[in-house]
């Protein structure tokens, strides 16, 4: 709960979860394998555990929505410091970063409600870099997705923020050529477009046709 946003932390995203493979997916745990259900099960009672003790020491509060949850911010700072004392740190926030990707979903209408619910959380993940490879790939393709979103709402300023950060780790992590990096790359276009600065768009569209050229061949 130390990573995300104060307010509004939602209960579904406390839980572990394998994050999607492209843009646009989203992708709970499988629990059809009977070991998997028993598994979770005692999960959760572990985490209503948790829960019930952070609770009694009023380190969280419930919200009128009882799946919802708060976290003073002091709170989160104090555990977060603690977890770097343990060297837990790093682990706990790739974790965070993996159950945001997980359960933030594209820009479809039908999405927006579960979007304008999670893209707090996804702004505060901005600011929450990770180290492995694995990681970074889950945190560009939250932004990517934040981005779609706070295109479509009209966020313009946040979602160039947003899409140009996303672009920039594809970059390094996938290399200019792959498709993610090209993807960020033209939500970005997108955005700069919409905000009018046409010249500047149609300059990353041509860079974006000139790469996919390059790798397919004009043909494609």
């Amino acid at each position: 709960m130390c990573f995300f946003d104060r307010q509004g932390i939602p209960e579904d995203l406390l839980y572990g979860y394998h994050s999607p493979a492209k843009d646009g997916d989203t992708e709970d745990v499988d629990t059809d394998d009977e070991n998997t259900k028993n598994v979770d099960t005692e999960n959760n009672n572990a985490f209503n555990d948790d829960l019930d003790t952070l609770r009694d020491y009023s380190f969280v509060t419930v919200t009128k929505d009882v799946n919802m949850f708060e976290m003073h911010s002091l709170v989160q700072l104090a555990t977060r410091k603690w977890l770097e004392s343990q060297d837990q740190l790093i682990k706990w926030r790739e974790q965070f970063i993996s159950n945001l990707c997980a359960k933030l979903p594209d820009k479809e209408y039908k999405n927006w409600e579960r979007c304008q619910l999670l893209f707090p959380h996804a702004k505060v993940a901005m600011t929450q870099r990770p180290q492995s490879r694995k990681s970074l790939e889950e945190w560009a393709r939250m932004l990517y997705n934040a981005g779609l979103y706070a295109l479509q709402r009209g966020r313009l300023d946040e979602a160039e923020e947003i899409s140009v950060l996303s672009k920039n780790i594809r970059s390094d992590v996938l290399g200019k050529e792959h498709a993610d990096t090209l993807n960020s790359m033209e939500l970005v276009g997108m955005v700069i477009d919409e905000k009018g600065k046409y010249k500047d768009s149609e300059v990353i569209y041509r860079q974006i046709l000139a790469t996919r050229e390059n790798v397919l061949g004009r043909d494609h």
